[in-house]
């Protein structure tokens, strides 16, 4: 009985050291989750404000393009023939 009482305790002792063991791997893989999720939220909104600079360099590419048009238009009008 002594024996099988050992063997349960011994048993035991391991699964604990077990379960400890894997706490500790779970929280290291939540904190490289969360660092990750970090890097990507963080990445996200950098992307967005690349987004919105092209954007704005778009707009104004397109108002300096419709602004020579109408320079070029009214440059025309003072050629001497």
């Amino acid at each position: 009985m002594n024996e099988i009482s050992r063997y349960v305790r011994s048993g035991s002792t391991e699964m604990l050291r077990g379960s400890k063991k894997n706490i500790k791997e779970s929280q290291n893989v939540e904190h490289v989750t969360g660092a990750v999720s970090n890097g990507i939220n963080e990445m996200s909104s950098g992307i967005e404000q690349i987004n919105q600079a092209v954007h704005r360099i778009s707009t104004l590419s397109m108002d300096n393009h419709h602004h020579i048009n109408i320079l070029v238009q009214e440059i025309s009008r003072f050629k001497v023939a």
